[in-house]
């Protein structure tokens, strides 16, 4: 065919022309095969970082409901006042973000009410222990925190553990 067409002009252009097309096909191909990638890569992240908004937006505040917490924080590891404590001065007794720290929380869980191993449990197993904010425990009683010094008292213990579930650490 080459013999038959003037020459190498000819041929010259149609490789050129098969040449260009491919390269475009190629360009093209590459260049939507790169907005595709970034297109998904764009909507990964969003959807990630809509996840990671929604779900630290729905996270419960830590905060202190008392205004006298920073003072009252010895009263955190204490038997008699833990219950009040942990619930209404959650940043100040660190129970926000709260974590298991030790392996064996599972086996000890008959411990988070022991007054003997209050401060350990605390310290080692608040999510075990339920003592986390926004865990599913909670007072089905509005005055609990005002009750609590009958969290152990053996006439209420039964009432309590029943209506004041979270204020007296029975979860």
């Amino acid at each position: 065919m080459i013999s038959e067409v003037a020459g190498t002009t000819t041929t010259d252009t149609t490789t050129t022309d098969t040449t260009t097309t491919d390269t475009t096909t190629t360009d093209t191909t590459t260049t939507d095969a790169t907005t595709t990638a970034a297109t998904t890569t764009d909507a990964t992240t969003a959807a990630t970082t809509t996840d990671a908004t929604t779900a630290a937006s729905t996270a419960p505040p830590c905060i202190d409901d008392a205004n006298n917490c920073a003072e009252l924080a010895a009263y955190c590891v204490s038997a008699a006042y833990k219950p009040v404590m942990l619930f209404r001065c959650m940043k100040t007794c660190g129970v926000c973000n709260c974590t298991d720290n030790a392996s064996n929380c599972a086996q000890m869980s008959h411990l988070c009410n022991d007054p003997t191993y209050a401060y350990t449990m605390i310290t080692r197993c608040m999510k075990t222990c339920n003592l986390c904010a926004g865990g599913t425990c909670s007072d089905e009683a509005n005055n609990c925190a005002q009750l609590s010094y009958l969290c152990n008292d053996a006439t209420f213990k039964p009432t309590m553990q029943s209506r004041c579930k979270r204020t007296c650490g029975f979860c």
